[in-house]
């Protein structure tokens, strides 16, 4: 991974020696996604991305949930 929101709740594991297992990932393949721009609500962000720039992790609100987009394989 290039790079990853650190911040976000969804990294909260990945702390100290974790990040290692986080930013040490290989990928051999993954869906291109191109995300709709977020509006003004902030509805749709890149939580994470490839080397290259794609993304990895998407996450979109929907209501009063969110839902999240891996874009490749998690083993």
């Amino acid at each position: 991974l290039g790079e990853v929101k650190e911040a976000h709740p969804v990294f909260a594991l990945f702390t100290g020696s974790a990040q290692e297992g986080l930013y040490g990932a290989r990928f051999q393949r993954y869906f291109l996604l191109e995300p709709q721009p977020a509006r003004a609500d902030g509805t749709v962000q890149v939580l994470a991305a490839f080397d290259d720039g794609a993304p990895a992790l998407v996450e979109a609100r929907r209501g009063e949930g969110r839902v999240a987009l891996w874009t490749s394989t998690l083993d």
